[in-house]
């Protein structure tokens, strides 16, 4: 775990105490001492495409003056798909760990259109579409050729090439990235019966008062006992979001879409992005 608690420190802890030089030491002892020849630390930073850009910003010069030269890979995704995905991910987590009270409050569940609704207004101080300007930032400080965008659409479609474009990128084996990514998937997404019990819960008083006493383990099981996991045949649950909501984030991407397309000469009309 030492890549991960290095960047805990650099880029999640709030009111870091540690100066440069500190976490520099750190650096060395965590993960230097630790690295095999012709290896390099990589992490994932799934909240990128939330962060406000002053806050990325900062979170990129401090690793930059601790770790010295770095790479950015960013994976775009249709953003309704990603606003989709990131709704099951969050009603999912709510439930397990209640870690979406500035969404959820002491609810486990909410529909789309209302965390919709929550999503843009927790988000309305520094615009919820951020990446974007994310990627900008990380290009004006970086440079250009130490950042890549990349689409999870062609993960989907061409993993093979996927892994080892970032690989070439990274100026690491091919093989061997690509071996390490195909490991478990341990996140598994929301089935429809987990989804429906998630409102069951929701729907009762009695039921959300259960769920609020039950701790992590009982609600994990809670889950399993919904779907049975090595023989039920099932569709990928999916999520409406409808009409209004669709031109709004349309509206609301065009822009950002069209610089990424021209300025890292990507295909985002092969997958339907808004431009």
């Amino acid at each position: 775990m030492p890549v991960h608690q290095l960047l805990e420190l650099l880029l999640w802890t709030k009111d870091r105490q540690e100066s440069t030089k500190q976490l520099q030491l750190r650096y060395e002892q965590l993960v230097l001492a630790n690295l095999a020849d012709r290896n390099c630390v990589l992490g994932s930073w799934e909240a990128l495409g939330l962060e406000s850009t002053s806050a990325f910003h900062q979170m990129i010069e401090r690793l930059t003056a601790v770790v010295g030269d770095c790479r950015v890979i960013v994976c775009l995704r249709h953003p309704m798909a990603w606003l989709e995905s990131l709704y099951i991910q969050q009603v999912k987590g709510q439930f397990i760990y209640q870690n979406r009270r500035e969404t959820f409050g002491h609810r486990p569940y909410m529909t789309i259109d209302e965390w919709l609704q929550r999503f843009i207004d927790n988000h309305i101080e520094h615009g919820a579409f951020t990446y974007v300007e994310n990627i900008r930032a990380a290009a004006a400080t970086l440079g250009y050729r130490n950042v890549k965008v990349m689409m999870f659409e062609a993960l989907q479609t061409d993993s093979a090439s996927y892994y080892h474009s970032i690989a070439d990128f990274l100026g690491v084996d091919g093989r061997e990235f690509q071996g390490l990514a195909l490991t478990a998937h341990e996140n598994r997404r929301l089935r429809a019966p987990q989804l429906e019990l998630i409102e069951r819960f929701d729907r009762s008083a009695e039921l959300r008062k259960s769920w609020a006493n039950m701790d992590t383990r009982a609600r994990r099981q809670a889950l399993r006992n919904a779907v049975d996991y090595d023989s039920e045949p099932y569709d990928e649950l999916r999520i409406r979001i409808g009409a209004e909501w669709e031109a709004r984030i349309a509206e609301s991407t065009i822009a950002g879409n069209r610089w990424l397309s021209d300025q890292f000469n990507l295909d985002l009309a092969k997958y339907g992005y808004p431009l």
